[in-house]
């Protein structure tokens, strides 16, 4: 596996850093640490949380992110910074404890070479594991350690009948530690804790025992308890389910319901008077309410329930007319046919992907849930069974089609010297000891083996388990989860496909991220989808799946809103109530089966209207927060519904057939080419601007508190000053330069030559700050600076994006979300490439509807919103939004490119968009040197008040 340093990872293991500065880990004062937070708080955009009165620092991470990870980073980091060796990780069970052991073991390597250090690993598996527990984790107290622990090493209670200990760890044994239990030994060392899953990590028995440790302790989940006690608190980091979606961190899902005549109508609730049915209609999961002798078939529109009414309802069931009934339980069995109709879909799912994954050197893997062991394990195992049934149909008909050779011989694999299919195996709770050697081998493959189950040289990549498989397991390259039972009570959709959110690995452990992907959306999503395939009997599966990730989220996503979302930041439900019929008035939203639609941008809306929107009882501070919440509202689907057919837009061939040739111009593949870098003329600029900056000299002091019997406080006696902080001596400053270099991945010649002119006491007075400030000044001058040595290096090259098909070919229409996100009923002008307008903010569905076509004599021949075609730059990729044919009174034809800006002026611009905007002149700059004399590219900015008639007047032809 290759690892490297991701921002968000780098950020939050720097936020906590930050906090702890100058904290003492002998003495973990909580005044101490809620003073940190206080001051991190008034610098960082994090969500306003209540302190805990406990010593936890929390860190909310999505699933799939990198999790451990980033504890194992913060271990590193803790020791080089602040010199804590003794840690302990706390996992809910062994399945996890296995998998933290594993990440341990397979960033060793990783972490020797940034920290020139090995992080030394301790579990407790009862009697055996006592003595390295007591002669190296105790005793060497310079020795970097961590022990792993699940809640069952140190939670188990005391033989009622004997009143002795269970647990080896808190038995007391006179000659071991004196008179001490091994547990109370740990304790006295003070180590840092790390919880893992803190959600499941909340029982009485291990919250009594794990409050005797006097440590600092972290909780890192990407769901936390709901219990008061246990709350997300004291938060320095958050990557949520939507953050961690919006910045491409991880895989879309993607939800295919197999629609049975079963689960085409559904109980959703019932009462003797009213039942709320839900059926599906074009794809999608709908509610409906009826009565007794009300026709099923005219609320629902399903013909077959034409004239059918509801007779009875009980407990069990809603008995109908035509002498069929519907459950109206939870409950339900898949019955045969449904399971077999599954597995074949998720099959050929897997199947069209991995010939595809497999060019790339991406190994493909489907994990099933199933209801019972003995599905996959018995005499009779039905499931197992159907799917090799199936799975060697299928594979005959894929061998027939494929003309790639080597993915034959791929396949060629998948039988073993038995004769045995070997491309499936299960893990099930309690699978050890009693199994074959083949079973056993496939058990280790799954768990501890991450590399070689990844490797395409193993046959193995299906995978059923029951719900073994939770927290603890994933893998990158599950494709595809195939749900095949119902959810238990205690186990939520999200967990369930956590299994599969990580990002895709080839076969050199190469993550295909975002920005490996060239900033390509449509490249990115190829790869990274997961496919979950489940029963129409599941009811609410896409809806739920979507609350629990609003839920544990700070922000929202998607084009619909909840009833209470306004509520839900800050509004109460009479100012909620009165921006909802704001919003409906002026066809922002609509309100369709219990949720609001959105039709148009609803931020957008509220600036331009503010005096509106105060009349809804907002003041000014609930006017801000309302703002700050909508900025950061993500308007793409998390959860796409695969069964749902999109609106599509036809793209008009003979509009295409002109504007093919501006569209494989601009389209060309780019790189980016840096010529005569003026190094010493930055590195002025950094030095100039960092001296300008005041940082104190940090001291330290000696705080006298006494308890105050009468009142009840401690209070603060006497303060002594007992100098400056001496933080670099000469080496450990020589270390610091190095590490600066190799942290922000700069050249050693560069920050040598940096460093040498800096003042240094700044950095001696506050090395932590300094590197703050120093990292902001460099990537600011940097930029500044370097923006004429950016040149273009053009290719003849047309890269694929949304308006081809992945052979090159043009599409005749495509799903109106590769355009925008707002479709509009307006028909489009005729000159307009596609036939319906789609936009993203107001000022681009009035740029389309009403500029003009002819201007001064001059023709628009046609004009169009751009797909997304990612233009690099060194800040990030850009993407302009509309570009034009004209032919001018010349007879030139221009190509005019214009980024359309809903501000009022351009400084209102934010300094990131600026910056793009300069880079993507420089590269229409090159494009026009390279485009023959009688065609002219133009690359223009249009703020919200210029006309396109402005833009024109000053390109002469």
């Amino acid at each position: 596996m290759i690892f490297e340093k991701q921002d968000y990872q780098e950020e939050c293991v720097s936020n906590i850093i930050s906090v702890l500065f100058g904290y003492d880990f002998k003495q973990n004062s909580i005044n101490t640490l809620h003073s940190n937070l206080n001051s991190f708080y008034k610098t960082s955009p994090m969500p306003e949380l209540k302190l805990s009165d406990k010593r936890n620092l929390d860190i909310l991470m999505e699933t799939g992110t990198g999790k451990t990870f980033t504890y194992l980073k913060t271990i590193y980091e803790l020791n080089k910074q602040y010199n804590v060796n003794k840690f302990i990780i706390f996992v809910p069970r062994k399945a996890i404890r296995e998998g933290v052991l594993q990440n341990i073991e397979l960033t060793s390597d990783y972490f020797m070479q940034e920290y020139d250090k090995r992080l030394v690993k301790y579990t407790y598996e009862g009697k055996n594991s006592l003595n390295a527990i007591q002669h190296h984790y105790l005793k060497n107290e310079e020795e970097l350690s961590v022990l792993v622990l699940t809640n069952s090493s140190i939670d188990k209670e005391p033989n009622k009948e004997t009143g002795k200990e269970k647990n080896i760890l808190r038995q007391y044994r006179d000659g071991l530690f004196g008179a001490e239990s091994i547990l109370k030994s740990i304790q006295q060392l003070n180590p840092v804790i790390f919880i893992d899953e803190p959600h499941l990590l909340k029982g009485e028995a291990f919250t009594r025992v794990f409050e005797e440790f006097d440590s600092l302790y972290f909780r890192f989940g990407a769901t936390f308890p709901n219990e008061e006690q246990h709350k997300l608190s004291n938060m320095i980091y958050s990557l949520d389910s939507i953050s961690s979606f919006k910045n491409y961190l991880v895989k879309k899902i993607r939800v295919n319901t197999i629609i049975t005549h079963d689960s085409r109508l559904k109980v959703n609730t019932a009462t003797k008077k009213e039942i709320e049915l839900l059926y599906f209609q074009d794809g999608e999961e709908k509610k409906g309410k009826v009565k007794l002798q009300e026709d099923i078939g005219q609320i629902t529109g399903l013909s077959e329930y034409n004239g059918v009414h509801v007779v009875n309802v009980d407990n069990k069931a809603v008995y109908l007319s035509n002498n069929t009934e519907l459950n109206n339980t939870t409950t339900y069995v898949l019955p045969d046919d449904e399971i077999r109709l599954m597995i074949k879909q998720t099959i050929e799912i897997h199947f069209e992907k991995e010939e595809r994954f497999f060019i790339k050197g991406v190994k493909t893997l489907s994990l099933f849930f199933i209801p019972n062991i003995a599905d996959f394990r018995s005499d009779t195992p039905k499931i197992k069974t159907i799917f090799e049934e199936e799975y060697k149909q299928i594979r005959t008909q894929v061998l027939l089609n494929t003309t790639n050779e080597e993915y034959k011989k791929y396949l060629e694999r998948d039988f073993d010297e038995e004769g045995q299919l070997a491309v499936h195996q299960g893990y099930f709770s309690g699978d050890r000891g009693s199994l074959d050697d083949k079973a056993t081998e496939g058990i280790d493959l799954i768990l501890s083996d991450k590399e070689r189950l990844l490797s395409l040289n193993t046959p193995l990549r299906f995978i059923f388990s029951v719900w073994a498989l939770q927290e603890g397991w994933d893998n990158p390259n599950v494709f595809q989860i195939c749900k095949l039972s119902q959810t238990s009570a205690d186990i939520s959709r999200r967990q369930q496909i956590g299994r599969g959110l990580r990002i895709c690995v080839n076969q050199e452990g190469k993550r295909l991220t975002y920005n490996y992907l060239d900033e390509n959306e449509i490249d990115f999503y190829y790869y990274n989808t997961l496919d979950v395939i489940v029963s129409g009997q599941e009811k609410n599966f896409i809806e739920e799946i979507q609350n629990e990730i609003n839920l544990n989220s700070f922000i929202r996503t998607g084009d619909t809103l909840t009833q209470d979302y306004f509520k839900t930041i800050g509004l109460n439900e009479s100012q909620s109530n009165r921006l909802e019929i704001l919003l409906e008035d002026n066809n922002i939203i609509k309100l369709e089966d219990n949720k609001f639609i959105v039709l148009s941008p609803i931020l957008e809306f509220i600036k331009d209207n503010k005096d509106k929107v105060l009349t809804c009882k907002i003041d000014e501070p609930l006017f801000a927060k309302l703002c700050f919440q909508l900025n950061n509202y993500s308007d793409r689907e998390i959860v796409e519904n695969a069964n749902k057919k999109l609106k599509t837009i036809a793209i008009r061939q003979d509009k295409l057939a002109l504007f093919r040739e501006l569209w494989e111009l601009i389209n060309r593949k780019a790189k980016i080419v840096y010529k005569d870098i003026k190094e010493d003329q930055i590195i002025d600029s950094i030095i100039s601007l960092f001296n300008q900056e005041n940082i104190p000299e940090i001291h330290s002091e000696n705080i006298v508190k006494e308890y105050n019997a009468k009142t009840d406080t401690i209070e603060n006696k006497d303060v002594k000053d007992l100098g400056k902080i001496e933080f670099l001596q000469k080496e450990s400053y020589k270390k610091f330069v190095m590490n600066f270099a190799k942290d922000e991945r700069l050249p050693l010649t560069f920050v040598l030559k940096l460093f040498n002119k800096l003042d240094k006491t700044k950095i001696q007075n506050n090395p932590r700050e300094s590197k703050i400030r120093l990292k902001a000044i460099i990537k600011d001058s940097i930029h500044q600076n370097i923006l004429q040595s950016v040149h273009y290096s053009l290719e003849s090259e047309v890269k694929i994006t949304s308006l081809q098909n992945k052979d090159g070919s043009y599409k005749t229409e495509l799903k109106y979300t590769d355009i925008g996100h707002y479709p509009s009923n307006e028909n489009a002008p005729q000159h307009f490439l596609f036939d319906k307008v789609v936009f993203d903010s107001k000022i681009e569905k009035k740029a389309t509807l009403d500029d003009p076509q002819n201007i001064d004599g001059q023709s628009i021949t046609v004009f169009a919103k751009l797909p997304k075609i990612s233009i690099p730059t060194p800040y990030k990729h850009y993407n302009p939004d509309f570009a034009y044919l004209l032919n001018l009174k010349s007879g030139k034809t221009l190509f005019l490119v214009v980024e359309t800006k809903g501000y009022n002026k351009e400084s209102d611009i934010p300094e990131e968009e600026k910056m793009k905007i300069k880079y993507a002149e420089k590269f229409f700059d090159q494009l026009q040197k390279e485009t023959p004399s009688n065609i002219e590219v133009v690359f223009k900015k249009r703020i919200n008040k210029i006309e396109l008639t402005d833009l024109l007047r000053d390109i002469k032809g």
